[in-house]
């Protein structure tokens, strides 16, 4: 049976001046419910169409589900599933296929680790890896998992100065879109308090990769009314094929809008031409189809954990009115743009660092300093090589006691650099280019301090003052009995 599904055009009555461009569709045939695979796609919570494989959708689980991307195609049936190497679910919440970088052939599938429910988590994540292509012919479903390797990640930071509550210092986000040129990566505020969701654009290259800077934010509003604040929560994102529109969803309803009449995205987000009510009861997902114009939506388990997931599909009923506006095209010649970061792998948090009952990504595993970074028992001068009395340093080559670090100088525990910040491994250049041997300091080189730098090298943080005292007055005592052997 077909519904046929009647959308209101809410800006002609909010914003009755703007003359916008023609919408695509006047209507939208929508299907029977279709319910995935069970139960391996016991909940839907992102959802894409695939471009290697155009008759097929991508989909993925939700907090606490395997780090794992399942194709399945339109009847919900999986015919494979990708197990994605060193990258946990902690959270995803929505997924977009596009061009791994700007105006590139190859695609990507980007994963948006960024569900936080309790504004707590410490380490949000975006994640891609390459759009695997299914082989020519009839295919036949395999079950077991296929391994495939993480291609970027990227650790997010939300912009300062939107607001002092933790919803706005750190907030929970389930939408994720990548523009199908440009590759720019936009993220959307679910709120589910109500009130303004904020509409973000992610750094993807350079110093400030994953940061987020704050475009415009808009205060979504629910046509079933406030029975429930979740109404107005958003779940998801889309970008369409040509870039001239995108949709963002709540667990109610669809909001699409349009780039022809307002290019600037923030813009863009302030001003939905097209709202109208979804089928599912608690919307987690939607999607462009592969035409541009038709939607696809998903839900999740309804009633929850005892109901199953829904994926409907809107047909456009086309406006013989539209014409298609001209899709962006890439600038000759393109210019040059900083490298994109390297692949990063997410280690698996440590079960025994963190008390139980505590979201493992609540703290940062590679916070914590190795053990391995602790010099070695045999760092520590050989007893021959104490110098002998009269290789005693001059008195003026003692260090002056203003020379010794202040305590203060050592770096704070949460300056350590992030898991992922690590550079890749490489050869250690030696400080003088023309030599490939340590270099050594000039009182390393006369034998005054050997003893002091072991001793410092074995003190942690709060001994390290007192271990300097104690090293500057063996000094000064050595230097008085040399003087002293001299006059005597």
């Amino acid at each position: 049976m077909k519904h046929t599904y009647l959308i209101f055009i809410a800006s002609l009555v909010v914003f009755p001046a703007i003359a916008h461009a023609e919408l695509p569709c006047t209507d939208y045939e929508v299907s029977e419910t279709v319910v995935p695979d069970q139960p391996v796609l016991n909940e839907i919570s992102g959802l894409a169409v695939s471009h290697a494989n155009p008759d097929y959708l991508w989909g993925h689980t939700d907090s606490g589900g395997e780090p794992e991307l399942y194709l399945f195609n339109r009847e919900g049936k999986v015919v494979r599933t990708y197990r994605i190497e060193d990258v946990t679910n902690y959270d995803w919440e929505d997924i977009a296929v596009a061009p791994c970088k700007a105006w590139s052939e190859e695609y990507c599938i980007y994963i948006g680790d960024t569900g936080d429910n309790l504004f707590k988590r410490v380490q949000k994540r975006i994640h891609s890896v390459v759009e695997p292509a299914l082989p020519a012919g009839e295919i036949e479903p395999i079950a077991e998992p296929i391994t495939v390797s993480l291609n970027q990640s990227w650790r997010i930071q939300y912009p300062e100065g939107i607001g002092n509550e933790a919803k706005f210092i750190n907030p929970d986000c389930e939408s994720v879109m990548v523009h199908p040129q440009t590759a720019d990566i936009y993220i959307v505020s679910k709120q589910s308090e109500g009130g303004a969701q904020y509409l973000f654009k992610m750094t993807r290259s350079g110093d400030n990769a994953g940061h987020l800077t704050s475009l415009a934010s808009y205060n979504f509003t629910s046509l079933v009314g406030r029975i429930k604040a979740l109404f107005n929560a958003t779940t998801s994102a889309d970008f369409s094929p040509d870039g001239s529109r995108f949709v963002v969803r709540t667990y109610a309803e669809i909001y699409e809008y349009d780039l022809v009449t307002y290019p600037d995205m923030g813009e863009a987000f302030k001003h939905p031409v097209v709202r109208f009510k979804s089928l599912e009861p608690q919307g987690e997902s939607v999607t462009y189809d592969i035409d541009g114009k038709s939607l696809i939506t998903s839900s999740e388990q309804f009633p929850y954990d005892v109901g199953v997931p829904m994926i409907h599909y809107y047909k456009c009923i086309e406006n013989p009115a539209y014409t298609a506006p001209a899709i962006l095209e890439k600038p000759d010649p393109f210019p040059d743009t900083e490298p994109e970061p390297g692949p990063e792998t997410e280690p698996e948090p440590d079960p025994d660092a963190v008390d139980p009952g505590t979201d493992p990504d609540m703290t940062d595993p590679g916070d914590n300093p190795d053990p391995g970074d602790n010099p070695d028992p045999g760092d520590n001068p050989e007893p021959g090589d104490n110098p002998e009395p009269g290789d005693n340093p001059e008195p003026g080559d003692n260090p002056e006691p203003g020379d010794n670090p202040e305590p203060g100088d050592n770096p704070e525990p949460g300056d350590n650099p992030e898991p992922g910040d690590n550079p890749e491994p490489g050869p250690v250049k030696p400080s003088n280019p023309s030599s490939s041997e340590p270099q050594v300091s000039k009182a390393q080189s006369k034998g005054s301090s050997d003893s002091c730098s072991a001793m410092i090298g074995r003190t942690g943080r709060f001994e390290f003052a007192a271990a300097g005292g104690i090293c500057l007055l063996g000094l000064y005592l050595r230097r008085r009995r040399a003087v002293f052997r001299k006059t005597k």
